[in-house]
């Protein structure tokens, strides 16, 4: 076996004032390349400043932590966004900014102290750094005392320093090394479970939970691993919303593999880029349907000759709809819009998950209707327009192909009711020994709670019923070229009227009082 050194160098963009503090910040972080932001801030959301936070693993601000927008751009660029050096007299005064950082620095013990009390976890205390102490008598220089703040005995000026947090869901530093292993070889770590571990699974980290179509595990496992030093397949919209199947390796190429993509995923030359970067010694997580894992497993000579760097992740899935009924779902967007689409989001849960709505912008405004009303989701969830291979599909089993499965978890409220808050829960099966090693090194960054395997069906009926095919089908696409996509769809499954009545439960039981359907003849 032939070992090499790899090392990663973190991106850090600086945006604020600062000064002597660069290299602190760069002896903190051990090698890292610093990128320099001096625009004022009324300019930080220009191109210039979104075309360096996507080059940047890391922002850092430098000053008073009051621009929200600062921190929704770094997020939407897939950064971790840093406070670097917080004072004592911010903490109450941004008190609705400070929970939007994934880290913080503290300027001194004090700050630190306070930080700690007023319930954030992820503070550190750069000693290390350079930080100058605060003297042990006295008011430090900011003025401010915190002798109010009831301190651990390791918070105490004096005592032992403070605790580093764990820095995991950072890019890691160390060397990574890099394995010399012959493909054909069998892997001696493919063994399955004894049974399948399945668990309900939330994001602790309430900004990727919300863009993420349920419980947001899919970044978890991102940022595992490209912490690695590895690369990440999967499936994301192109310039013209296409969906293809792309390599990441880094975490801002992962963002736009949230959520949900419904139209099957052009996947050419994908399998050949995966084996080559498992030939590299990289770590590989591949991410897709059931079917497109049983391909990848083709590719490397069958399932018996797994890799050990390799982990595959299938989804939950209702079938893959045929990309040209989506590409004329979207023309029929367009037209309504009056200008080409500029974002396309079918998942969105700005209120909550109950409430969820298909949104695509465009220049001219945002089509934004419930998914229960929009017209391509009506047509996708009544069999109307997905792949003929699709209606006969061999994966839908509870004990799949892949390490792990990953899906919504609709039926899972009764049996963890604490992860059920309408912001999104995810399932996750692992099948593997593998799988369930993986899951284990999440538990820090996620809630995680073990549910009985037994009645997964109950969970997600997805997982073992095989899609319908619409009886008018044939007439969909028949009718498809001649008429307007919505149209199309009623001719075929009827308005969208009853399913907005089914949907509000509330609704139905005041129409059967008034109809009289409810009573028993």
């Amino acid at each position: 076996m032939v070992y090499s050194l790899t090392v990663i160098v973190i991106k850090i963009l600086l945006f604020g004032q600062f000064g002597g503090e660069r290299e602190q910040v760069s002896r903190f972080f051990g090698r890292a390349e610093l990128i320099d932001y001096e625009a004022p801030l009324g300019l930080f959301v220009t191109s210039r400043f979104r075309t360096l936070a996507d080059d940047a693993d890391v922002a850092i601000h430098g000053g008073e932590p009051k621009h929200k927008p600062f921190i929704t751009a770094v997020k939407k660029a897939g950064c971790k966004a840093v406070l670097w050096g917080c004072e004592e007299l911010w903490i109450k005064r941004c008190y609705a900014v400070l929970p939007m950082f994934d880290l913080i620095f503290a300027r001194d013990k004090e700050a630190y102290a306070a930080l700690r009390e007023a319930g954030y976890a992820d503070v550190v205390l750069p000693k290390s750094a350079g930080v100058e102490e605060p003297p042990v008598e006295g008011k430090p220089e900011s003025g401010h005392t915190a002798t109010s703040l009831p301190q651990t005995e390791s918070d105490m000026i004096g005592g032992d320093p403070p605790p580093m947090i764990d820095l995991s869901d950072l890019p890691k530093l160390t060397p990574l090394p890099e394995y010399d292993l012959p493909l054909s070889e069998p892997s001696d770590v493919i063994e399955f479970s004894p049974r399948i571990h399945a668990y309900g699974v939330v994001n602790k980290n309430e900004n990727v939970r919300a863009a993420s179509a349920a419980g947001g595990v899919f970044s978890l496992l991102c940022e595992e691993y490209i912490g690695r030093g590895g690369v990440v397949f999967g499936a994301r919209f192109n310039a013209i919303f296409e969906t293809i199947h792309v390599k990441a390796d880094r975490m801002p190429d992962c963002i736009p593999m949230r959520g949900v993509k419904y139209a099957f995923s052009d996947t050419e030359g994908i399998y050949d880029q995966a084996v080559s970067s498992l030939k590299q010694g990289k770590h590989v997580l591949f991410t897709g349907t059931a079917c497109q894992i049983s391909s990848l497993y083709k590719h490397l000579g069958g399932r018996e000759h797994d890799h050990p760097l390799l982990l595959t992740v299938d989804m939950v899935c209702g079938g893959a709809a045929d990309p040209a009924v989506f590409a004329a779902y979207l023309k029929y967007v367009e037209e309504k819009n009056g200008a080409p689409a500029t974002a396309v989001d079918l998942s969105s849960k700005p209120m909550g998950l109950s409430h969820a709505k298909v949104r695509i912008g465009s220049e001219n405004g945002t089509y934004e209707v419930a998914v229960e009303r929009d017209p391509f989701l009506r047509a996708y969830r009544a069999g109307l327009c997905l792949r003929p291979e699709c209606y006969n599909c061999p994966h839908h089993e509870e004990k799949r192909g892949s390490d792990l499965t990953l899906g919504s978890f609709p039926g899972g409220r009764k049996h963890i009711p604490e992860l059920f808050d309408d912001k999104g829960a995810s399932l996750v099966l692992a099948h593997t020994e593998k799988g369930f090693q993986v899951m284990d090194s999440l538990a820090s960054r996620a809630i995680v709670r073990e549910v009985p395997p037994d009645v997964l069906p109950d969970y997600n009926t997805a997982l073992v019923t095989i899609p319908n095919r619409h009886k008018n089908r044939e007439r969909f696409y028949a009718d498809l070229p001649k008429m307007r996509f919505d149209k199309a769809v009623s001719r075929s499954i009827g308005s969208s009227v009853w399913g907005i009545l089914t949907a509000k439960r509330s609704i139905i039981p005041v129409w059967k009082k008034i109809t009289g359907s409810g009573k028993k003849q």
